[in-house]
């Protein structure tokens, strides 16, 4: 709720100057807009299409599209790039935000900044334990499935098998809400 207000907020702030002096970039469909450890020297606004946002293990975290803005956290916070980001299925079209805008407003307003700097590390909190717990589950799948592959009834196996699908689409599923 809170980001969604802030980012209605930099629109609103940035949207008149970014239509004389953005750069509008376009990628194509599962093209890698950029990396996590990359320098991020501007954000994006996005215009038409769709991005995924992944952890560096490959964990899709959200979907973001029109009106949306990514890139931001690594120019707030003055780090590299904590997640990867890729073109949707049709591509996207975006407008570049500058890291000069995100200075500006940490100068213009220290209060709406701290808040949104306290809410890009909650973001990047919330990402790193997703990629965690992500990976503690296909460690405990992988381990579980060894062991069945032993037992001596294969129904409850198979069961199990089953149900450790539907648990990683249960997950796929939770990070597809975010879309």
């Amino acid at each position: 709720m809170w980001f969604s207000i802030c980012q209605r907020w930099v629109i609103g702030i940035l949207g008149h100057a970014m239509l004389e002096k953005g750069d509008v970039v376009i990628w194509d469909s599962s093209e890698t807009v950029y990396e996590v450890g990359d320098k991020g020297f501007e954000a994006y606004l996005i215009m038409e299409g769709t991005v995924d946002i992944l952890t560096g293990d490959g964990l899709k975290l959200s979907r973001l599209g029109k009106d949306e803005i990514f890139g931001e956290t690594s120019l707030l916070l003055q780090t590299t790039r904590s997640v990867s980001v890729v073109a949707g299925a049709g591509g996207v079209t975006a407008r570049k935000i500058p890291k000069s805008y995100f200075d500006e407003i940490r100068r213009k307003d220290i209060v709406v900044a701290a808040l949104i700097r306290k809410t890009q590390l909650r973001l990047i909190a919330s990402n790193e334990q997703s990629n965690e717990l992500s990976r503690e589950l296909e460690r405990i799948s992988v381990a579980l499935e060894n062991a069945l592959s032993e037992t001596q009834s294969p129904e409850i196996g198979e069961d199990i098998k089953q149900r450790l699908a539907q648990l990683r689409q249960k997950i796929d599923t939770t990070h597809a809400r975010t879309d």
